[in-house]
């Protein structure tokens, strides 16, 4: 998954699923920020937020499976999983700027 210099992306299947996840990112990105974002074109802000979210995904999920959010969620009020802090996190750095 973290090796890519082992896909094939000769193999349709692969850039339809590539495609389909950078749609759904973004689209999420977007409806966090309350605004459309395209897949074709993006704004400098935009792909930095694209970006900002894939990569925090990406650390979280090393985390989790490392067993290093072990702490932070035995201290959050009972019930809490990690995927509501995930998005309590994501939903913290996602807004759209004031203009």
């Amino acid at each position: 998954m973290f090796r890519g210099e082992r896909l094939d992306y000769s193999r349709p299947s692969l850039c339809q699923a590539a495609d389909a996840s950078f749609a759904g990112l973004a689209n999420a990105v977007g409806a966090m920020r309350h605004e459309q974002i395209g897949q074709d074109s993006l704004t400098l802000d935009q792909a930095a937020a694209i970006a900002r979210a894939w990569s925090m995904v990406h650390g979280f999920t090393m985390l989790l499976l490392d067993g290093r959010l072990r702490e932070i969620l035995h201290r959050l009020p009972e019930g809490t999983t990690p995927e509501q802090l995930l998005e309590a996190i994501l939903k913290s750095t996602m807004a759209k700027p004031l203009a």
